[in-house]
């Protein structure tokens, strides 16, 4: 009676420890979670502005913490202030800021690639997630689909794009509703977004290239037209948008990545990073939280 007594005992131990252990374990790996650097991409004229109040709002609801700047000088330095720790709660958030704010679709996505090189040495963390607007959106999936993987780059896991147009934009449609963008109408990526330029149409060029893809992402459209977005690839949604980026050119993804997940807020171009509706979608999409 009591060998067996013993034995009930000693498994009773076993069990506990093996849950303890268990638990201990799934701590490790939401902290770990939790720890995972978010990157913050602005669009085509960005400035530090331009992600700042986002980043603002992220800290105050204790989803992360700011960590950093990294700035990209116009021959594609990159210099990041403040040295980075793992300390604390909430993932490190980093906002990258472009000189030249107006340079090609290529540019920046190589730019891009030595950013994420300089998180991942600072970081010690092999995986990133990504919050991109607009151009950033671009820039960001030249960087997948041409230098993720090579020596030194960190796996981007999740990416949100806010209004990105990858169908491109008529130029006028951002004039009109950002006037100072005529200053840069004639630069490279003025030219690299317009629908149908060269850049866009070699982006599509081998639809191969998207099945290499393992990043997870959400695509976020404004529409500010009184009707709601139809099923992706719709004609009507280009007749639909945030009076930038068409809802249609905000989905266009959903061509090539069929697991492409997609929302859309009533909120116009330049206020998809001011929502905290966006912000919130933003969040659950990176962690699974709500």
């Amino acid at each position: 009676m009591k060998v067996w007594l013993g034995i009930l005992l000693a498994v009773i131990v076993i069990v506990v420890l093996i849950f303890f252990i268990g638990e201990k374990k799934n701590a490790k790996e939401a902290a770990k979670k939790d720890r995972k650097p978010i990157v913050f991409v602005h669009g085509f004229r960005g400035q530090a502005r331009s992600m700042d109040t986002m980043i603002e709002r992220f800290e105050q609801k204790k989803w992360g913490r700011r960590e950093g700047t990294c700035r990209v000088d116009a021959h594609g330095n990159v210099t990041c202030e403040k040295p980075i720790t793992l300390t604390g709660n909430g993932a490190p958030m980093i906002q990258v800021i472009f000189e030249n704010n107006t340079a090609s679709i290529k540019d920046q996505g190589l730019w891009m690639k030595e950013v994420l090189k300089k998180v991942k040495a600072t970081y010690g963390n092999d995986h990133v997630n990504v919050i991109a607007h607009s151009m950033g959106g671009l820039a960001m999936m030249n960087y997948l689909m041409n230098y993720e993987g090579e020596k030194g780059t960190p796996k981007v896991d999740r990416m949100v794009t806010m209004g990105s147009p990858m169908k491109g934009i008529e130029m006028s449609r951002l004039i009109e509703q950002y006037p100072k963008a005529a200053e840069k109408k004639y630069s490279e990526a003025a030219v690299d977004l317009q629908t149908g330029s060269p850049a866009l149409e070699h982006m599509y060029k081998d639809p191969s290239v998207f099945n290499k893809i393992s990043t997870k992402m959400l695509a976020i459209a404004g529409n500010v037209v009184d009707e709601k977005p139809k099923e992706p690839g719709s004609p009507l949604n280009d007749h639909l948008g945030d009076g930038t980026v068409s809802v249609a050119s905000a989905w266009y993804l959903k061509k090539y990545i069929p697991n492409l997940e997609l929302k859309w807020f009533a909120v116009n171009h330049f206020n998809l990073h001011e929502s905290p509706a966006v912000d919130a979608a933003a969040y659950q999409f990176l962690t699974d939280k709500k």
